[in-house]
């Protein structure tokens, strides 16, 4: 009928849910809080270098990368913060976290530590959610997409078939902080599958590839 207006509805069940973000500007002071939280955790460093840990894997972030940390895991700053340091974070949940052993492929896969290949974008991004959050105009779904795409940046938008050569390499990279953290002491290969939680002739395959 001439004149009606039609709404376009569409449902977008997203998978991932933003909670809150920011900026953070060193002083030259203090370290990043040891803490356990129960949300994921994205961090992209735009200037300086931030040491940080995760259980007993150890990351030195630069300007340009970018770090994941997990829902329920010991981690903290693992240096005095540098008066030349600033980075984003983002504290978001994901639904039906599903960890090894799924038929269903992952869409993105997100090493623990890399690289942004965008850097640029990346910002752009956290700046709109940002500024949106400080505006009031955030709205549960607008924070949902703006997260999606962050994380399609940070993840370097890697497709399907990726998903077991970066989970590989992903695992390969923890063994190896494992190691340079205890090299000291007496471990096998055993010990180190035993802190990763994977089975050992698995970490002896990737890691010798």
């Amino acid at each position: 009928m001439a004149g009606m207006l039609d709404n376009l509805c569409v449902s977008l069940p997203l998978p991932v849910t933003a909670q809150n973000g920011g900026l953070f500007v060193s002083r030259g002071q203090g370290t990043h809080p040891t803490r356990v939280i129960n949300s994921h955790e994205l961090i992209f460093v735009r200037t300086g270098c931030l040491g940080m840990f995760e259980e007993s894997a150890r990351f030195e972030v630069r300007a340009g990368e970018r770090l994941h940390l997990w829902p329920g895991r010991r981690h903290g700053g693992t240096a005095a913060y540098p008066e030349d340091l600033s980075f984003y974070w983002i504290h978001f949940k994901v639904a039906a976290e599903r960890i090894g052993g799924s038929s269903r492929k992952p869409g993105l896969v997100l090493p623990p530590h890399a690289p942004v290949a965008r850097p640029d974008r990346l910002a752009e991004l956290f700046r709109l959610f940002l500024a949106d959050q400080e505006a009031g105009r955030l709205t549960p779904l607008s924070g949902s997409v703006i997260l999606t795409a962050m994380l399609v940046e940070a993840a370097d938008g890697r497709p399907w078939e990726d998903a077991a050569a970066g989970a590989a390499a992903a695992l390969v990279t923890r063994a190896r902080q494992h190691i340079l953290t205890h090299f000291h002491e007496d471990i096998t290969t055993s010990d180190v599958a035993a802190e990763l939680r994977c089975n050992a002739d698995y970490l002896g395959r990737v890691f010798r590839k």
